[in-house]
This record gives C-alpha cells, sequence and structure tokens, in this order.
C-alpha cells in the first residue's frame, strides 16, 4: 500500500478522481453532493460499481466519497457552554456574548442542513488543499454608545403581582441631574464586532472532528493506500497562547 498525507489524499480522491461530485457540491451544497453521490448506486459482486459513472473513478476515492457522505449522519456539535475564545483578552467579559449569539444562530437549524454544509465545506477544503483558518486577531472593545455618546446602565428590581421579584437592566443616566444613578456603569462591546471570527473557530471544530471520523473510516476501507495524518486538534488554540480566564470588568459610579 501507499503512504500518503491525508491532505494530499484528499485533494486527489475530490479533486481529481471526484471532481464531478466536487462540482455540485459547490455549486449546489452537500444537500447535492449527498443526492449525487446516493444516486450512483453501490459496490457490485466481483468489484466495479452499478453506475458507469463511477466505473472511472478508482476505489479508494469511492471510499473517501462514501467517508464524507456518511458525515450526514452525525452530530458533531460543539457542547454546551463551549468556549472557543479561551486564549483572547477579555477583560470586559463580553466575549462569551458574542460566542452565545453564534451558536443560538446554530441552533436554530436543523442537524441535516448543518451537516449539509459541513459535507460542503470539507469538501471544498479538500478541493484546494487547504485548512479552515483558526487564528484570530486580539478583539478591541469600546464603551456601548448612542451618537458618540457613552451610555449609563443600572440593574433594578421589581416584583410582580404574584410577589415574584425580577432584576432588570434600564438608562442609569439621570436627565435631570445630568449626571449618573448611584451604582451606574458602563458597558463594553468588541469594536467592529467578533461573530465571524468565532464562525471561523466552529468552522475548524467541526471540521477536524469531520476529518477524524473520515480517517477513521479511510482506514478501514483502504486498499491501495495508506493515510498517514497526525491527530488533528479540534481545539488547536488551546495549546497556542496562555489561556485566559479573566472576571468582567465594568466601570462603577459609587
Amino acid at each position: 500500500m501507499r503512504k500518503i498525507e491525508l491532505g494530499t489524499f484528499m485533494k486527489w480522491a475530490f479533486g481529481e478522481e471526484l471532481v464531478h461530485l466536487a462540482q455540485r457540491a459547490n455549486e449546489g451544497g452537500g444537500w447535492n453532493y449527498i443526492a449525487a453521490f446516493g444516486a450512483l448506486g453501490t459496490v457490485i459482486d466481483g468489484g466495479g460499481y452499478s453506475s458507469p459513472e463511477l466505473s472511472h473513478v478508482h476505489p479508494d476515492a469511492i471510499v473517501a466519497g462514501e467517508a464524507v457522505m456518511l458525515l450526514a449522519r452525525e452530530d458533531l456539535s460543539p457542547p454546551e457552554g463551549w468556549n472557543p475564545l479561551p486564549d483572547l483578552d477579555d477583560p470586559h467579559g463580553v466575549l462569551a456574548g458574542v460566542v452565545d449569539e453564534v451558536m443560538a444562530r446554530r441552533a436554530m437549524r436543523d442537524n441535516a442542513s448543518l451537516n449539509a454544509n459541513l459535507i460542503a465545506m470539507v469538501i471544498s477544503y479538500a478541493v484546494m488543499g487547504k485548512e479552515p483558518e483558526w487564528r484570530v486577531p486580539q478583539p478591541k472593545f469600546r464603551m456601548v454608545s448612542r451618537n458618540g455618546e457613552p451610555l449609563w446602565f443600572i440593574r433594578q428590581s421589581q416584583t410582580d403581582r404574584f410577589g415574584r421579584v425580577y432584576e432588570y437592566e434600564t438608562d442609569g443616566f439621570n436627565a435631570k441631574s445630568r449626571r449618573p444613578r448611584p451604582g451606574a456603569y458602563r458597558k463594553y462591546e468588541v469594536s467592529g464586532g467578533f461573530s465571524g471570527h468565532v464562525q471561523a473557530r466552529l468552522d475548524w471544530y467541526l471540521w477536524a472532528r469531520a476529518m477524524e471520523l473520515i480517517v477513521a473510516r479511510l482506514n478501514e476501507g483502504l486498499t491501495a493506500h495508506q493515510i498517514t495524518a497526525p491527530k488533528i486538534d479540534c481545539e488547536i488554540w488551546k495549546n497556542s497562547a496562555h489561556v485566559r480566564d479573566d472576571a468582567q470588568v465594568v466601570e462603577k459610579v459609587g
């Protein structure tokens, strides 16, 4: 068996042998690939495939194609409370909110459509011979403002008609005195937004977990190639720098 690096093998499989299917995934997403591959038939007795479209394709490339298609059955979502940004400075404790927003948008989609996107992403990076980019810049922060003026906030409590007490956040600026109310505080946000960088790390996490499954299936089914691949760390950023765990900081008025 020929030893081959994982990225080289995947680029060969989808960039050459299965390029027609890879193009369908590029044009119509993972659903297009799943439908196209599934319609091509299965292995028949004595070798070869029931579809003429696969008759010229190397059997090991077919194994790769099937391994990617089987991602449709998986649930590779990060665990609840997942933190993809432990290596970044967060003196105001606001990055968790950005992560929550990204994960909330993901939770609104069903697993089938998420996996179809994952399949398209895996194929796309395979054809390009690349990996998702997980490196992100340190965030910059700014005070929450309106019309260029930093806002003040304050937490207050209220009792409803059932006797239940709940807290809420409201305007902490006293318009009459033109001063912040006692206990008021400023709030910070990430300057320029940061959800795209959170998504980049989510893409890496999903891609790395998908590749781990693909390698396992390749090792079981390949006949002419032997994959040489170090374990891909799905949270590689944890080892890239000193991990910080900063508490939230607010500017308070006494």
